[in-house]
Order: C-alpha cells, then structure tokens, then sequence
C-alpha cells in the first residue's frame, strides 16, 4: 500500500529495538529517510544497518531523549 511518504523525512526516539524499531522499518519499507535515536550505540548500529537494507537514507544519533 502506498502511503505517499517516499522521500519524506521520519525521526523515530526509542528506535533500535522493539515497536520503535519496527515503526521505523516500516517507514523505510515506505521510502522515508529515516532518522533513529537511542541510548545504546550497539542496537542503534543494527537498525541503522537493516534500515539502509530497504535502499533508503538512515541516520542514527545516540542520544537519551529522557536527558534534555
């Protein structure tokens, strides 16, 4: 289903893992450019990474968006 979203821009907090995660991949799934926030650098890497997978621009900033 289209959503008309390809190329927009999504930033996901809570991304590397779980609904987070799964939100931001099926944006990408959509043709967003997705950009990931999350406290763990380790998982963070791995989302980016499979993000990329569906041929859309990813960006991950480690950050704790609970520390502002």
């Amino acid at each position: 289903m289209e959503f008309g979203l390809r190329n927009k821009i999504a930033l996901i907090t809570g991304g590397s893992y779980g609904i987070g995660r799964a939100i931001a991949i099926a944006l990408a799934r959509e043709g967003c450019r997705v950009a990931v926030c999350a406290r763990g650098e380790g998982r963070l890497n791995e989302a980016v990474a499979e993000i990329r997978r569906e041929n859309v621009d990813a960006l991950g900033i480690r950050a704790d968006a609970t520390n502002l």
